[in-house]
């Protein structure tokens, strides 16, 4: 009788929520996504401070680029490229990142279209 657990001590639907929040929402806790935060802001400060260093050859939206990460959760990162048509600037840019969630049902739509039941 001793080593029986009870329902709090032992739950796999506990240890299973970590999992699920992750594939639903990107990250682990509320600590996951304030640390995914927090380096956002580091690389985000770390990419404006090149930019001061030559303004002239960067396109930096600061403002934009916070507005982009917050509404992705902070999920994605922030890389810098080179322009399109204008190969002498350089772009600073973020790229979202998507739940598992998002990433399966991306896959499920691109089955979809190739079956032809796509509109």
């Amino acid at each position: 009788m001793k080593y029986l657990k009870t329902f709090e001590s032992y739950s796999p639907i506990n240890e299973e929520e970590e999992g699920i929040r992750k594939f639903f929402t990107g990250h682990d806790s509320t600590e996951d996504r304030d640390s995914a935060m927090l380096d956002f802001y580091k690389a985000l400060d770390e990419a404006e401070a090149a930019v001061e260093k030559a303004p002239e050859k960067y396109v930096f939206n600061r403002e934009g680029l916070e507005a982009k990460a917050k509404d992705n959760n902070y999920k994605g990162g922030i890389r810098i490229q080179r322009g399109g048509r204008d190969k002498s600037r350089m772009y600073v840019v973020y790229d979202e990142g998507a739940t598992g969630f998002e990433a399966f049902a991306s896959t499920a739509g691109a089955n979809r279209r190739d079956m032809g039941l796509g509109f």
